[in-house]
């Protein structure tokens, strides 16, 4: 920890992470005191070390800074996965579609193994619960954690990817694979254990699964 706040010291955006948006400028990114979280960290409890490892990971994420990130160590053969990618495309009214676009292979097959929905590539995912809830509640209504699928991905890149202060940089980057295949090096342990997903195969029937991490 004190290597950490010594190299720190010495970052020169430390004023614009605690005042991203002074002025009217940045991103609209939230505030990061980057040495009071370090104080928290340091005094908070863990079960191991690779607890601790992540929350200094996920403080650095916050910055948003592709030239400012902590790896904790001896993950960087390890993801967490989804058993396929989610592509978006624009439709004619510039509205957003998303779609099945392939299979994460080795996870794929543990999926389908268990039991999972095997999908047809081009499989329009309608809606993604982020939290593995139903997609609707019990009054027909959309539950807590429920989003159209673009929007799913985006609010979930918007938290979790840490390379690029633009919002719609952020979620290209999640589009283009990484809400599904997340690497252990750069993304915290998924807070849930499952999403949930609304699709479309190309038969037209809307249905609904729980789809796990891996």
């Amino acid at each position: 920890m004190t290597n950490l706040k010594t190299y720190l010291n010495s970052y020169t955006f430390k004023d614009t992470a605690l005042y991203p948006n002074a002025n009217g400028t940045g991103y609209d990114q939230p505030s990061v005191d980057i040495f009071g979280g370090l104080e928290l960290i340091e005094h908070a409890s863990y079960n191991n070390t690779f607890d601790f490892y992540e929350r200094v990971m996920v403080l650095l994420n916050k910055l948003k800074d592709a030239h400012t990130y902590f790896v904790p160590p001896c993950v960087q053969k390890f993801s967490y996965t989804l058993p396929y990618y989610f592509s978006i495309y624009q439709n004619a009214d510039l509205s957003q579609s998303v779609k099945i676009d392939r299979n994460v292979p080795t996870t794929y097959q543990k999926y389908i193994s268990d039991g999972g929905v095997d999908f047809y590539n081009n499989t329009e995912i309608l809606r993604i619960n982020l939290k593995g809830k139903p997609i609707y509640n019990q009054f027909n209504e959309l539950n807590d954690g429920t989003y159209l699928a673009a929007e799913a991905i985006a609010n979930w890149a918007d938290e979790q990817v840490s390379t690029a202060r633009s919002s719609v940089t952020r979620w290209n980057i999640a589009a283009q694979g990484e809400f599904s295949f997340r690497p252990a090096a750069f993304y915290p342990h998924p807070e849930y254990e499952y999403i949930t997903v609304e699709y479309k195969p190309p038969s037209g029937i809307v249905s609904s699964v729980r789809i796990p991490f891996y």
